[in-house]
């Protein structure tokens, strides 16, 4: 999907196969937020919708799964294609709702 800043986004069939797996354990939407290198590192975290907060712009939309990135690094992906996935990942530490899974969601960026 293209948005208006420029930024194609993707997310693979397994993806969002565990995403929509949150969102019923959760009974609540799940989105991504695109880190800015704190933390959880520059990979995509899964959040629930209503911590997204006033600092966080929508960077665009795949398969039904809104993403976000802070503010200040929003347009940072501009004139790239970004592929969501997640892969098998057991002892990971990060806040994301997927680990507990034994999931790390994974971004990979390519330039247009």
């Amino acid at each position: 999907m293209n948005d208006s800043k420029g930024v194609s986004i993707k997310i693979t069939a397994r993806a969002c196969r565990l995403l929509a797996e949150l969102e019923r354990e959760r009974e609540s939407d799940v989105v991504l937020m695109l880190n800015d290198g704190c933390c959880d590192g520059m990979g995509p975290v899964a959040v629930e919708a209503d911590t997204v907060g006033i600092n966080d712009v929508l960077v665009g939309e795949a398969s039904g799964v809104e993403v976000y990135a802070p503010a200040i690094r929003g347009d940072t992906r501009a004139g790239y294609e970004l592929t969501i996935d997640a892969v098998e990942a057991e002892g990971v530490g990060s806040f994301s709702l997927e680990v507990p899974l034994g999931y790390r969601l994974t971004v990979e960026e390519r330039r247009r």
